[in-house]
């Protein structure tokens, strides 16, 4: 299946291609050896089938990667010459993995019928072939536990299919070897009271044909249950290779038991059709108790995981728990229905082999409709939990069925017919009660968040005396006051903004993923400004944002535009959320092709948002094919068209609804420039975009003068795998450099290109001269050649040293798939600040890598530099310029950037003038107070006693500025300078205190009026 993944891609279409062909492959098999095996002269033989059957399947495991070689080649013609339509080409597929996967599958499938007819006895078949039923399942738990934690993950794909052919090969060596030793033997398993092959069944009662249609029926009904669990359980436990194999062996553990228990107890006893009634009953029930408190599971999640130490093995272990809660009791009495079918027919039906191979073919089936069932119709269209309500009634009307059908008591008919009326009324009123979206979506699997929701911002703490000052009269006038004087700010952003609401815009399940926006409405620093946050979410995981300010008339109020997005009109767009990473990811390319022609053809893969697609097609691409694999991506990304130019429109743009990998696959044209936007790597099927192949891929389809951009994530993730990936791209591509988004400082950007990147400041001149690229960089403060330099972090020299010994990441070994997981929980070990620190260290300023560099760039790069508040930065560049640079100039930024260094020496010099204001006694009193916050409280007692002034304001927000409300020193030192009352050096403790809150550019602004 992952094999053939990198050929097909990750599709629902493919991997239903890949899942239907390979499950038919076990009906098919399952229904021949059930013919067969009956006809064989004595039980003993069977294990000459069986090991050939096991050897047919490990010589062909060790020939498929060879296949799977030619495959790709021929998938890749077959899309190139012909072109076929989405549907087409998954039939083409459907045929080619058939005559791929016909001959390993129907052996596997056969060897379930094979083995019962030599270890079965019919006169206890149900008992015997559910034992081997129940061995089976137990052996893929064990299968799925050790290929996806232990094998995969040390040894790499290539050796696990080599250790599991090894097995196969083992396998039919032990055969042969138990052949050799009962040939002789006059007594063999199996062999009491078989019947001859020859001899003719029993007519098929109602109550056969009844157990065969439910066993079908079991087999789609399970395998829907499947798919919709993984679903809603990814929400909760995550994306990653681990989480998924979880869910799996929890699904897979509870069938194997169940198969045990009842093959061992109850399978050879009377009245099975009475026995399937009652597990179906059960199987609706415990169904039904973890529909009804799903969306629990995320507080179930927080709850553990906050009371244990965070640990790989302990959060493993915890997300197999809140697994096993929804999974593993229905599972359980789900594992019971096949020994107990087999039990019924072995009444009837003559022959082991034949019994068990027609079930067990009827069951695979059912499974076969199921899993195209619920991922292309029911899931996308009534939603994951409406589905598991539509299986719950399906158990239910096959356990009336065996309810009338069975010979029951009268009371006990009454009582059965009861509880299904009662648990259909239960199923019927729980649908319509909706999970709690926020809850299902909040992401819990990232652990970081529990930290990051307690992390103190240095806003005003409401429990404080000094704050609770300001939420009572005259605190609250004074406090309004000095937001009235403040005027329309939309550029302010703090912490301390408050949240008027949180709102769900749309929910969608699409075929792949579960996919949501929401919107979150904010109360500006000043009263005149609201704000709009939109986010949206895969799987619980945020894949694109955005920030806007926006104008509140005056008859209305910031709660008003809540749930209302068509109605905000944005005034001012933040560079920070994934704003400037969305922006520079479309037009850095175009700054840095250096081809003699400009660049004319773009391939973004992701569309998240659309605004990367959107900034490339409206600043003159001639032609962009845009790759998203979950439809509703596209659907949802609607409500950012405010801000994302609305790309789908646009007569550029072509929309691909396809897996990235595999549309590089089949494309043939070259492109100028190429954009990768996946998300974080320890997701499954995200990881297949960080591999040496993809990126081999990626430099094939690349014109030799393009350039290619890799968006990688830094959060929650060691240095060890950003080594990795930064290290696997450079093995294929001559030069990488890295860039960096200021704003959001847990992403880099990674240009690749097949030649030496070269930083020509006079194209990037010429390209800021274009209106609308001058007007798209603008919306992420690069208005300048230097703000965009200053976004450059390392070039390809200090990454071959960073990286140095790094392994790549490849699909076979998939390094960073497996440990990246791991990352995730060890997160407080990996912060971007540390990655970013080892990626600069020893770097020199970047003028010594620009071309063409105009007169004033030097300063251009100080001044960016100053305004993303990156003091050593600019000093580095002070220093390295020397006596070359322009006194005037240099002289101004040196007094800048030692005035932001030295603010709060300042503020101490400043709180001591204070004692030496107007001769006023509460003031002198409150100055002479030590330090602290009881000086605070004299200070502000006495500031608010007095007439609101610039002087008042100035006081509040010098008392306030080095505490931990610097919210409030804020709003009233900005008061006092819109007032005039602020003298230089106290405009150095503004400068300092809105750089302490991430407000570079405005502490740019004071910091220059001060120096001059």
């Amino acid at each position: 299946m992952r094999m053939l993944t990198t050929t097909f891609g990750a599709t629902t279409f493919a991997l239903s291609t890949v899942l239907t062909v390979f499950m038919g492959g076990l009906a098919l098999g399952s229904y021949l050896a059930g013919r067969v095996a009956d006809r064989l002269p004595n039980p003993a033989t069977a294990l000459l089938l069986y090991g050939g059957l096991e050897l047919v399947v490990g010589v062909y495991g060790l020939i498929f990667p060879s296949i799977l070689d030619q495959l790709h080649l021929l998938h890749a013609h077959i899309w190139a010459e012909w072109q076929p339509s989405q549907y087409s080409f998954a039939l083409i597929r459907f045929v080619i993995v058939s005559v791929v996967l016909i001959l390993p599958t129907t052996a596997m499938g056969a060897t379930l019928p094979t083995l019962a007819r030599y270890y079965a006895r019919p006169e206890d078949l149900g008992r015997e072939a559910g034992t081997l039923y129940a061995v089976n399942i137990f052996g893929a738990v064990a299968g799925t536990f050790f290929a996806g934690f232990v094998l995969m993950p040390w040894l790499g794909l290539s050796a696990t299919n080599r250790t599991a052919c090894a097995i196969n090969l083992t396998l039919c060596a032990a055969s042969l070897a138990l052949f050799w030793h009962l040939r002789g033997s006059s007594t063999q398993p199996g062999e009491s009271g078989d019947v001859p092959s020859t001899a003719r069944s029993a007519p098929w009662g109602r109550g056969i044909w009844l157990a065969l249609a439910a066993v079908a029926l079991s087999g789609l009904v399970s395998m829907v249950y499947q798919q919709a669990w993984t679903r809603v359980l990814a929400l909760i436990v995550g994306s990653s290779v681990y989480a998924f194999a979880l869910i799996l062996i929890a699904f897979l553990l509870g069938l194997a038991m169940g198969g045990a228990v009842y093959a061992r107890r109850t399978a050879g006893r009377e009245g099975q059709l009475g026995n399937l009634a009652a597990i179906h009953i059960v199987v609706a029930t415990t169904v039904l108790v973890g529909y009804a408190f799903m969306d629990q599971l995320p507080a179930i999640f927080v709850a553990f995981a906050r009371a244990t130490d965070i640990t790989p093995a302990k959060i493993f272990a915890l997300k197999f728990l809140v697994s096993a809660l929804v999974v593993l009791l229905p599972t359980f009495f789900m594992g019971m229905i096949f020994p107990a079918t087999i039990s019924l027919c072995a009444q009837t039906m003559t022959g082991v082999g034949r019994t068990v191979g027609r079930v067990y073919s009827i069951n695979t089936v059912g499974a076969i409709i199921g899993s195209f069932l619920g991922g292309f119709v029911l899931i996308p269209t009534i939603g994951v939990q409406h589905t598991i309500g539509a299986m719950i009634v399906g158990n239910l009307l096959m356990a009336a069925a065996f309810t009338v059908t069975a010979k029951l008591p009268r009371r006990a008919r009454l009582l059965r017919g009861a509880t299904i009326a009662a648990i259909l009324m239960v199923t019927a009123v729980g649908a319509t009660k909706r999970w709690h979206p926020a809850r299902m979506t909040a992401g819990v699997f990232r652990l970081a968040l529990f930290d990051a929701s307690r992390t103190h911002t240095r806003c005003p703490d409401l429990q404080d005396p000094i704050s609770r000052l300001f939420r009572q009269h005259p605190g609250r006038k004074h406090l309004r006051a000095a937001q009235r004087s403040l005027g329309f700010r939309p550029e302010i952003e703090t912490p301390c903004d408050t949240v008027v609401g949180k709102r769900l815009l749309s929910y969608r399940e699409g075929v792949v993923a579960t996919v949501s926006t929401w919107q979150i409405i904010l109360q500006g620093f000043d009263p005149n400004t609201c704000w709009e946050v939109l986010s949206l979410q895969v799987n619980g995981k945020s894949d694109a944002s955005s920030a806007v300010a926006f104008r509140r008339p005056p008859a209305r109020k910031c709660a008003d535009f809540l749930g209302r997005p068509e109605r905000i009109h944005p005034a001012y767009v933040s560079p920070r959320s994934d704003m400037e990473t969305q922006v520079l990811s479309g037009l850095l390319g175009q700054m840095l092709h250096s081809g003699a022609r400009p660049p004319r053809r773009a391939l973004v893969i992701g569309w998240g948002s659309g605004v990367t697609v959107g900034s490339m097609a409206i600043t003159g691409m001639e032609h962009i094919d845009a790759v998203e694999l979950e439809p509703e991506v596209l659907r949802a990304a609607r409500v950012f068209s405010r801000i994302n130019h609305e790309p789908a429109r646009h007569r550029a743009v072509k929309v691909v609804e396809a897996d990235g990998r595999n549309f590089l696959i089949a494309v043939r044209k070259p492109y100028d420039i190429i954009v990768s936007e996946p998300s974080n790597p320890w997701m499954t099927g995200a990881a297949s975009l960080f591999t040496r192949e993809f990126f081999r891929l990626v430099r094939k389809r690349l014109h030799p003068d393009g350039v290619f951009i890799q968006w990688l994530q830094l959060y929650e993730i060691s240095k060890k795998n950003v080594a990795s990936i930064i290290a696997t791209l450079r093995s294929v591509f001559p030069s990488v450099t890295v860039f960096q988004p200021r704003y959001a400082k847990v992403d880099l950007l990674l240009v690749a290109t097949g030649r030496p990147l070269q930083l020509d400041a006079r194209r990037m001149k010429r390209l800021l001269a274009n209106p609308k690229m001058r007007a798209e960089l603008a919306r992420i403060q690069i208005r300048t050649v230097g703000d965009l330099l200053a976004r450059h972090l390392v070039d390809d020299h200090r990454i071959g040293v960073a990286t140095r010994g790094a392994p790549d990441n490849t699909d076979d070994n998939a390094r960073v798939e497996f440990s990246a997981p791991r990352d995730l929980i060890n997160y407080r070990k990996h912060t971007p600040a540390r990655i970013l620190a080892w990626l600069r260290d020893g770097v020199g300023p970047v003028l010594d890598r620009v071309r063409h560099q105009p007169p004033d760039l030097a300063a251009q790069l100080v001044d960016a530099y100053l305004r993303l508040g990156d003091l050593s930065a600019a000093q580095a560049v002070l220093k390295a310029l020397g006596a070359t640079a322009s006194a005037p100039w240099a002289r101004q930024r040196g007094r800048m950037v030692q005035g932001l260094r030295k603010a709060q020496p300042a503020m101490a010099r400043l709180r001591e003038m204070i004692a030496h204001l107007p001769q006023d006694a509460p003031l002198r009193k409150a100055a002479a107070i030590p330090d602290g916050n009881k000086r605070r409280w004299e200070l502000l007692r006495f500031a608010i006693a007095g007439p609101v002034s610039a002087r008042t304001y100035r006081l509040l927000g010098l008392a306030l500025a080095d505490s931990r409300h610097q919210g409030l020193a804020l709003l009233f030192l900005l008061g006092a300078d819109s007032s005039g009352g602020l003298r230089p050096g106290q405009r150095w403790i503004l400068a300092r205190l809105l750089r302490n809150l991430s407000l570079h550019r405005l502490a740019y602004e004071q910091a220059l009026i001060a120096a001059q």
